[in-house]
């Protein structure tokens, strides 16, 4: 099933319990809504999809993968885009060493960067043997003349 089918058949379970009660609420027949989750929301009417959407809160968007936008995304959304460029750089490296985390991968490939531009490579890393990786954060400090 298409990513966009799955999320919205998530929501509706998520929100509204069951798919006769969203159905109801929206207007539609359920059989027809039952449906078009079934075979995929693609062969669904433009208007119906984007009107089903809308009451779940998803935020359609040319992707191959839809997001929820709830309010803490939105949140987060708007607070990135107020930042400067310096906040950016650090809220990109944050994101992309939890995201290393949250994969359960045993070994960090990556490199350490100091805004502005100075950087430091590292080899593959085993998560208990960081040395590579705070040589790598010395080799900053010593570079940009912060130690």
């Amino acid at each position: 099933m298409d990513a966009l089918t799955e999320l919205i058949r998530s929501e509706i379970k998520r929100q509204y319990k069951s798919v006769r009660k969203f159905a109801i609420d929206m207007g539609i027949a359920p059989s027809t809504l039952i449906s078009a989750l079934n075979k995929g929301i693609g062969g669904t009417s433009f208007d119906t999809v984007v009107n089903i959407c809308e009451v779940l809160g998803i935020k359609t968007v040319l992707s191959e993968k839809p997001i929820y936008l709830d309010q803490n995304t939105r949140t987060i959304i708007e607070g990135y885009n107020a930042l400067d460029e310096r906040g950016r750089h650090s809220i990109n490296m944050m994101l992309q060493l939890e995201l290393m985390r949250c994969s359960g991968n045993n070994t960090i490939v990556g490199a350490a960067a100091a805004y502005g531009g100075a950087e430091a490579e590292t080899s593959e890393l085993d998560r208990d043997d960081q040395s590579a990786a705070v040589e790598a954060l010395r080799s900053i400090r010593k570079n940009t003349g912060l130690e």
